[in-house]
């Protein structure tokens, strides 16, 4: 009798166990919603405004991506790169797309995908005018250098800085 009121007690806990709705994956969000949103930052490399509208690497690859989830895309276009993280940070946006590389900072932030491509960070400089070819980063010292704000590159000279404090942008 005893063993039978505990199989019951079991029985019904894992009844209401079963009861209690877990909550809803994302993908399933998506689906059940019909919309993928993604936020983007306008780049040749990425996504831009060609003439015949939104086109671009990752814009296709996002398209081909929704068409298999049978949803449509709607993407957030910012205007600075900084925006990008917070919108996914904050369930703006399912995720972003542009270009953005895996630095340990952005992973401390979000859940950063498996990269479909890899790149070897380069200096672009002007010939000319009795400028050399930086072969160090000493050779960067009292050199102007643009690069453009919260991006990967912007990290590593950062990280570059530690070692050569002289380092500006």
């Amino acid at each position: 009798m005893r063993i039978l009121r505990y199989i019951t007690i079991l029985i019904l806990a894992c009844m209401l166990y079963g009861c209690s709705k877990p909550p809803p994956v994302l993908l399933d969000q998506i689906k059940t919603s019909g919309v993928l949103k993604v936020a983007s930052f306008n780049m040749a490399t990425a996504i831009y405004q060609g003439p015949e509208g939104m086109t671009g690497f990752e814009h296709d690859l996002i398209q081909m991506f929704a068409n298999h989830l049978n949803v449509k895309v709607e993407f957030v276009i910012v205007d600075n790169f900084s925006e990008l993280l917070p919108l996914v940070k904050n369930h703006q946006v399912h995720f972003a797309a542009a270009g953005l590389s895996v630095t340990p900072e952005r992973q401390k932030q979000v859940r950063m995908g498996y990269p479909y491509q890899t790149i070897t960070q380069q200096i672009i400089f002007r010939m000319g005018f009795g400028n050399k070819q930086p072969k160090k980063v000493e050779h960067l010292h009292g050199k102007i250098l643009e690069v453009t704000a919260d991006t990967s590159h912007e990290e590593e000279l950062k990280r570059l800085k530690q070692k050569y404090p002289k380092l500006d942008w």
